[in-house]
């Protein structure tokens, strides 16, 4: 990434990307099912897409404030 604004906008797609998954948190059994996975596996990828999710935030929240 050449510059923070660069890297501003990307962790903005990349949130935008993890929100669906985070959005679609009703349906984890159905999608555990769907993908072939144990209903506890893909809800530790959930939690993991939630924490990615949460630093790409601050990430942004910060770059773009300085």
């Amino acid at each position: 990434v050449q510059d923070i604004y660069k890297a501003s906008l990307q962790a903005a797609n990349l949130i935008l990307i993890n929100i669906i998954l985070l959005f679609s948190r009703v349906y984890l059994s159905f999608l555990a099912d769907l993908l072939g996975v144990l209903l506890d596996i893909f809800r530790l990828v959930y939690k993991l897409a939630v924490i990615i999710a949460s630093f790409l935030i601050i990430f942004y929240i910060v770059t773009i404030l300085t």
